[in-house]
């Protein structure tokens, strides 16, 4: 064989091998970034105006899309809520019954009260940083943060906050955001 037709193949095993990377690649995101319960996400992300690639970004990152999971803190299910939490926001809801604790494994109830929790959050802060510290540390946390210049230069933004598990879990949920709107 001569030297024009090995480079030939060479080159063609090199794109077969770039394609065949590219697509296991490709693979291991639609994987590794599922979108589990989406009759669920998609029902109640267009009800409150919340991005369904923000929930599935958020229940990547706090439970991996384990409805049984809960924290060390005592959040629960797929979003990670905790009791007072859903508590608070079934206050926010037209809902004449009010749920115990344990609904939160159930994903529907996980996934609306999550959303609902999101929607109020971004209504209040929206900024998508000081949203996700707010879901992860908590309002009261981001409204002092936002008072000081050196995590927020305008009183409306957080660039930066004192807890660095907040802005690993902010970093990690945009991360995943990103993946899902490119995916989906």
């Amino acid at each position: 064989m001569n030297r024009g037709y090995r480079l030939l193949f060479a080159a063609l095993a090199l794109v077969l091998l770039a394609f065949a990377l590219k697509f296991g690649y490709e693979m291991y995101l639609y994987r590794a970034y599922p979108c589990y319960y989406s009759e669920f996400v998609e029902k109640y992300s267009a009800e409150s105006g919340v991005d369904a690639a923000l929930v599935y970004a958020v229940i990547h990152t706090e439970s991996k899309f384990g409805p049984d999971k809960v924290s060390h803190k005592g959040a629960v299910g797929l979003m990670q809520i905790t009791p007072d939490t859903f508590e608070w926001a079934q206050t926010k809801t037209a809902e004449k019954e009010k749920l115990p604790a344990e609904a939160l494994y159930e994903p529907e109830i996980n996934i609306k009260y999550g959303i609902i929790i999101l929607s109020l959050l971004l209504e209040e802060f929206s900024d998508l940083d000081a949203t996700l510290s707010a879901y992860f540390a908590g309002r009261g946390s981001v409204l002092e943060w936002l008072k000081e210049p050196e995590y927020s230069p305008d009183g409306k933004r957080l660039v930066n906050t004192p807890s660095r598990a907040t802005n690993d879990y902010v970093h990690k949920v945009k991360k995943a955001l990103r993946i899902y709107e490119k995916l989906y």
